[in-house]
Order: C-alpha cells, then structure tokens, then sequence
C-alpha cells in the first residue's frame, strides 16, 4: 500500500481484512476515471468503414448521435482511428 501522509487510520482500517483491503485496491484503481459521458463540441471521428467496426460506440444523450466510448484524449493521443 502506498504510505499516505497522517493517514495511520486508515491503513490499519485496510489492513485489519481482505474484504477491506480489496474495496480499497479497487478505488484506487478507478479514482480518476471519467464519472460520466460527454460530446466533445468539435469531436468528428472519420474512418474509412463503419464506426461499429473500429471503435466501441455508445448512444448519445439524444440517441442520434453514437459517442465513443474512449476519451478525446485517448483517441487524440493514440490517434487509434487512422490507417
């Protein structure tokens, strides 16, 4: 475990079970994750074939528009949509 600063309670509160040392492992590991969706204003992915067959999608918020499921981050960064 990562020592915390002042945080000795916590530790031993982690420490006393496995049941607590894995809720604690498992927020650790989604602590920074998106909380929710968003449309990117100026985010148009353009791909050769079909969305459906590159890239995971999910239904906007009006059901018209699929969104990917990466971030624009991660689509920017890995440019994972060019040939």
């Amino acid at each position: 475990m990562r020592r915390l600063p002042n945080q000795k309670k916590l530790q031993t509160i982690v420490k006393s079970s496995p049941q607590n040392q894995l809720i604690f492992d498992t927020a650790r590991l989604i602590e920074g994750l998106p909380r929710n969706s968003s449309t990117h204003a100026a985010g148009i992915v353009l791909t050769d074939g079909s969305l459906v067959e590159t890239v995971g999608l999910q239904a906007g918020s009006t059901n018209s528009i699929p969104l990917t499921q990466q971030t624009m981050t991660f689509v920017e960064k890995n440019r994972a949509f060019e040939n």
